[in-house]
């Protein structure tokens, strides 16, 4: 099980990140990336040989990679970092900084063109930076570097840097990009807990990337994460990708935001038992829970409680989850031992506890 606390601590010279500061900027380029895909989905004839352009690099890089790319449209300091990045996630060797110049090239152009049609406002978020979610971030960002006491050579940000960006252009969700001591995350400005998962990206995939992995252990993984994960939201059998995204999913769920999410089948029998005719009226007026009940041929309360280990095992079961809830239970009774037990430590030592 978990390691001593003397090998816990062998590294604990080493320095633990300060709480970041936050702040709101809006960056032209993050804009101008994603009203290019837009436009080009759309096939709009005014935009023809932008988008011409656009499908040309897009043959070359991801759109996770161009995405990154636009960030240097405002901040041409992080182009080291793209490039970096590209070369060690997605393989590609070869980026060059002509490549990295020919997409910002296209983006100006994208927005002078815009500019002259008077269609740039309109998909620009300028939203007023509400002080009630900029200090509801701060005190979760506080309480995820408190969790997990990142070393300031793993994670060296001392500043996150939201960019406020539409609904219209990203939808509900979001995407972070760390250069140097700066932590970029691209959310709608009022998605206060999509900015603290994203940020825990920049914590957490540093640690995960350190892990001495094996082929079966990968398998492993890939055998516990929930289908949904794996198949439906596209995580595909990446193992790391999986701990990742499943590691920060518990940690905002049950950690900072409480007990909710991520049932087991015996806390989901008790939350049912709890709800009246009235409340499940209410609740299956959601589409996603209402296809999932026609899916299963409940109408009523009593039927669902009838169908509801069919249910879990259809919609709720992720043993890679579970499996991570003990796994953050060990470490907080190891913190309560000795406060100063840091995550990636206790991670790197004791991991393979949650495959096993």
């Amino acid at each position: 099980m978990a390691k001593n606390h003397e090998q816990l601590n062998s590294n604990i010279e080493r320095e633990v990140m300060k709480v970041p500061e936050v702040e709101y900027q809006n960056i032209r380029g993050v804009a101008l990336n994603h009203i290019l895909q837009k436009v080009t989905a759309g096939g709009e004839d005014c935009y023809a040989d932008v988008i011409e352009n656009y499908q040309d690099i897009s043959a070359d890089f991801d759109d996770e990679s161009l995405r990154w790319i636009s960030l240097a449209y405002d901040n041409p300091e992080v182009t080291d970092q793209v490039i970096a990045n590209i070369k060690q996630h997605k393989g590609k060797e070869d980026v060059s900084i002509e490549q990295i110049s020919y997409y910002l090239n296209l983006l100006k152009k994208l927005e002078e063109q815009l500019i002259e049609t008077e269609d740039y406002s309109d998909h620009l978020d300028e939203s007023d930076v509400n002080q009630e979610y900029q200090t509801e971030l701060e005190d979760k960002v506080r309480s995820t570097v408190d969790f997990f006491r990142p070393y300031a050579e793993t994670t060296p940000e001392r500043k996150v840097v939201v960019v406020p960006t539409s609904r219209e252009l990203i939808g509900e969700s979001g995407w972070a990009f760390a250069s140097g001591d700066v932590a970029y995350v691209v959310s709608p400005i009022d998605k206060v807990d999509n900015q603290v998962h994203e940020y825990a990206h920049t914590v957490i995939n540093p640690i995960v990337e350190k892990m001495d992995i094996s082929e079966d252990e990968k398998r492993r993984v890939i055998e516990l994460a929930s289908s949904r994960l794996v198949e439906d939201e596209g995580y595909g059998e990446h193992a790391q990708s999986l701990l990742d995204e499943t590691l920060i999913r518990v940690y905002c769920k049950r950690i900072l935001g409480g007990v909710d999410g991520y049932f087991s089948l015996d806390e989901l029998k008790e939350v049912v038992d709890r709800l009246s005719d009235e409340r499940f009226v209410e609740i299956i007026a959601d589409e996603k829970f209402k296809k999932r009940m026609q899916g299963l041929g409940v109408k009523t309360l009593g039927e669902y409680k009838g169908k509801i280990e069919e249910y879990y095992n259809l919609y709720e079961k992720d043993d890679l989850a579970q499996r991570i809830i003990a796994f953050y239970e060990e470490y907080q009774n190891a913190r309560s031992e000795n406060p100063d037990v840091v995550f990636e430590d206790y991670y790197l030592a004791n991991w393979r506890n949650i495959i096993e």
